[in-house]
């Protein structure tokens, strides 16, 4: 089975089932990044194989936990080439999802994607997420935030919680062993009015994946 077959079945054994239209998007994607990785080092050259299976599959797997509201608003912290949040937005066309990075080169190429696959719910922003505190139509306005292979629980948390709602999640990507980090994190969580609100040990589909998903909720603000 190749890899790409290999990450549709899998979603399908976590009762996620991908349509017709959605499995071409995701191959679309992988062309796209093959192409774009040629000139902008959006992954390494030795993940391209086993985009569909290392990078697609984890970045969905919030939705396997049923983390992220169906019609939310989700933003995606430095997205880097577009991961998590093109993967997200593929299998949840109704959920409204911005995606946030300082890397001129790598924005240019997800504005492509989302020109190129008709991603019409993603808003694109080339900019730190920390400029985003200071905008109204900002401040407290995601249902969930997500950050993969970005910084520290800690700054996560600091960067994140401004702009999330009440009862928002902020959900961070993690190796397997985040219990370092998360008490690292602990005092600017709670002075943050969040709470660790679960940890989950997620098994990736190559054996080089292993992560935590470390789900950060917002009490008050």
């Amino acid at each position: 089975m190749c890899t790409f077959d290999f990450f549709i079945g899998a979603t399908q054994d976590n009762q996620f089932n991908l349509g017709n239209y959605q499995i071409d998007l995701f191959r679309r994607l992988w062309v796209e990044f093959r192409k774009g990785n040629q000139s902008i080092r959006l992954v390494s050259s030795n993940d391209l194989n086993i985009m569909p299976m290392r990078h697609f599959f984890d970045s969905i797997t919030p939705l396997f936990y049923d983390l992220i509201p169906q019609e939310g608003r989700v933003l995606d912290i430095g997205t880097g080439g577009g991961l998590p949040g093109l993967p997200l937005a593929i299998c949840c066309p109704e959920i409204k999802m911005t995606l946030i990075d300082s890397n001129r080169k790598k924005m240019s190429f997800v504005r492509h994607i989302v020109r190129t696959l008709a991603l019409n719910q993603i808003s694109v922003l080339t900019d730190r997420v920390e400029n985003l505190h200071v905008e109204k139509v900002y401040q407290k306005s995601f249902d969930v935030c997500v950050a993969r292979a970005v910084t520290s629980i800690e700054t996560l948390v600091k960067w994140g919680a401004p702009l999330l709602k009440i009862n928002g999640r902020l959900i961070c990507f993690k190796g397997p062993e985040p219990d370092a980090e998360i008490d690292q994190a602990e005092d600017s969580i709670a002075s943050c009015n969040c709470i660790v609100e679960k940890v989950l040990k997620v098994k990736g589909l190559d054996k080089m994946s292993k992560m935590c998903l470390v789900i950060i909720k917002m009490e008050g603000g």
